[in-house]
């Protein structure tokens, strides 16, 4: 429990400072994966950290970055975007997620970051197809 609180205390904070400084995004890093419903369950630690997330995201005019393992497959999306067709828009528009390589495809992904454009965040492998840092010869 205290846990949870201090995780929810950090994402509050990390959302006032960056309204307080001007930031144009914030990012969160840790390595569950707070958006796959299987994992999630009723009163379960991610829920209310993924929510003051989305609480935040939502009343922050930047993007708002997680950065997460689990799963360890190069993905970016936006997980939390619905569209609703009787309600033009999408849901939590400026949340976006960077799913990390892990083991055993021990990869890096480059993040550009550029505060001058609206999406701020750019993303690239800066490895060649099939090449791993697991699985490169002499390493």
């Amino acid at each position: 429990m205290r846990r949870e609180q201090a995780n929810i205390s950090w994402v509050k904070r990390a959302f006032a400072a960056a309204h307080e400084n001007g930031d144009k995004a914030v990012v969160f890093a840790f390595h569950t994966n707070p958006f796959d419903e299987t994992l999630r369950y009723e009163n379960g630690p991610s829920e209310p950290v993924l929510e003051a997330i989305l609480d935040g995201a939502d009343a922050f005019d930047g993007m708002v970055l997680v950065v997460q393992g689990h799963y360890h497959e190069l993905t970016v999306d936006r997980p939390v975007s619905k569209l609703d067709l009787s309600k033009p828009g999408v849901s939590h528009p400026n949340v976006l997620r960077l799913q990390v390589y892990g083991w055993p495809d021990m990869k890096a992904v480059q993040v550009h970051v550029d505060a001058s454009k609206p999406w701020v965040f750019g993303f690239e492998p800066p490895y060649a197809p099939g090449q791993s840092v697991s699985s490169h010869p002499g390493r």
